[in-house]
């Protein structure tokens, strides 16, 4: 495959509400409209970061919310953007070398795109290396994401969680021959349920829990059971709903083993390649980019199979 193949990076979608906020401080978000008015919302310009470090200044903004429909699945394309307008650094001169600042008005900005299939509440992130080498661009995400909630009066916000590799946190579940600590921390999930994760939805749902810390341990080794609380546990972090890293802890070929699995987001590719992937969906609605949203769409299926049971 082609190197230059369009690449992306699979998030699940939740709903963090804020617990310091009392009710008359605001709704929280209660449905697929409220998400996309919060994305068109933030794209706006009004809500971009600007975050200073040691060695530079950057601005992060969200930009050209677009939404389309492929088929019947709802989408909305949002870019995101990285812009350095100052860098810190060494510049040469005629008598030698010393410290500078270098200012760029306007700066130059790296845009990538994040696609939001919204019939299921994941998101492909382009993958961009530079962008990429910590998770600083996810914090901004969720800081503009926040101010748009704010200013729309929800008491809600919206978090991009990794979707691991298939079955990544589940072969590391079975793996185990005595699993004596399970640590994870879960956020009710909103839409996809399989058979698996039903009973765990319910008794959340039931108890008025939005999330759920677990830190369960028996040096006795805890059930395995596809119908027992770890199992199912397991299965709804696999999905992507959760926060943070799964912590499993046990005996592994003989010897106690600690496992930290699901920071990572799985990767998917489609087959165009990158440039021509990027010009097709900044021409929003047209046959090409439609064509595009469309093998995303399928690749996003492929890693994070669709629920058949519910």
């Amino acid at each position: 495959m082609a190197k230059n193949n369009f690449e992306f990076d699979l998030y699940r979608l939740v709903v963090q509400d804020d617990q310091s906020l009392l009710d008359f401080m605001g709704r929280p978000i209660q449905s697929d409209e409220d998400i996309v008015k919060i994305l068109r919302n933030a794209s706006s310009g009004r809500f971009d970061r600007n975050v200073r470090g040691p060695k530079n200044r950057v601005y992060w903004s969200l930009r050209e919310a677009e939404e389309d429909r492929i088929e019947s699945h709802r989408t909305l394309t949002v870019r995101l953007i990285r812009s350095v307008s100052e860098q810190s650094g060494i510049t040469v001169t005629e008598h030698g070398i010393s410290d500078a600042v270098s200012e760029v008005s306007p700066p130059m900005g790296l845009p990538i795109y994040m696609i939001f299939y919204m019939d299921r509440h994941l998101v492909a992130v382009e993958h961009a290396s530079s962008l990429m080498t910590s998770d600083f661009w996810r914090t901004a995400v969720h800081d503009i994401l926040d101010a748009s909630s704010q200013s729309l009066e929800l008491r809600s916000s919206l978090r991009l969680e990794p979707v691991p590799e298939p079955a990544e946190i589940l072969d590391a579940f079975r793996s185990f021959d005595r699993l004596i600590r399970l640590r994870v921390h879960l956020i009710i999930p909103n839409p996809e349920l399989t058979r698996i994760t039903r009973q765990l939805y319910d008794r959340m749902r039931n108890g008025g829990i939005r999330d759920y810390l677990q830190d369960m341990r028996n040096s006795g080794g805890l059930s395995k059971e596809e119908g027992q609380l770890p199992f199912s546990s397991a299965a709804m972090a696999q999905q992507g709903y959760k926060k943070g890293e799964v912590i499993l802890d046990g005996i592994l070929g003989g010897r106690r083993v600690t496992l930290r699995t699901g920071r990572k987001a799985a990767r998917g590719r489609i087959e165009q390649v990158r440039d021509f992937v990027r010009g097709s969906l900044a021409a929003a609605h047209t046959k090409e980019a439609q064509g595009i949203l469309g093998a995303v769409l399928s690749e996003i299926d492929r890693i994070a199979d669709p629920p058949t049971e519910s």
